[in-house]
């Protein structure tokens, strides 16, 4: 009988630490919500203070976080600042490119879907305006048919822009 009683209160006991468990862990994934957004705005605030010149050691000490930390997040705010930079240079050459596409196709007296030697034509009048891969491109032309029925004197001038690119 106190075998029976044993294993009822030793139940009775695992179901409780059990609850208090699970209501420790719900305040302690609580705790570590407000940690994160605590600690967003202290990196947000650490950042902004090293920005504005204050040094590493200062805004540790008076924050009371580690160096290693400060710096951890200043690295963090540099790539993302960087990677942003990057995106924004390769959406300005994107567009570069285009502007030239669109005025290669302003200049040019026929359509893309022309025939391919009224296209060949159209494009030997701009050799040497316009980089060659540019015009197949917006042509679309393959570029080796271009060089291979390109004329003699648009052959010449190929020629001699790619042997001055490659001196």
């Amino acid at each position: 009988m106190k075998r029976f009683k044993f294993d009822y209160s030793l139940r009775y006991a695992m179901i409780i630490t059990m609850s208090v468990q699970d209501t420790m862990s719900r305040q302690i994934q609580k705790g570590i919500v407000i940690m994160k957004k605590n600690s967003e705005y202290k990196k947000k605030k650490a950042i902004k203070r090293y920005l504005d010149g204050e040094k590493v050691k200062q805004i540790a000490g008076a924050m009371k976080i580690s160096t290693s930390t400060i710096y951890s997040w200043i690295r963090q705010y540099n790539e993302k600042r960087n990677s942003i930079a990057n995106e924004v240079t390769e959406l300005r050459k994107l567009a570069e490119r285009q502007q030239k596409m669109i005025e290669i196709l302003k200049t040019v007296d026929c359509t893309v879907s022309a025939p391919l030697k009224e296209k060949l034509s159209a494009m030997e009048k701009l050799y040497g305006k316009y980089n060659n891969h540019l015009l197949c491109e917006t042509m679309e032309v393959d570029r080796e048919v271009h060089f291979l029925t390109a004329s003699n004197e648009a052959k010449a001038k190929i020629t001699g822009i790619i042997s001055a690119v490659r001196n």
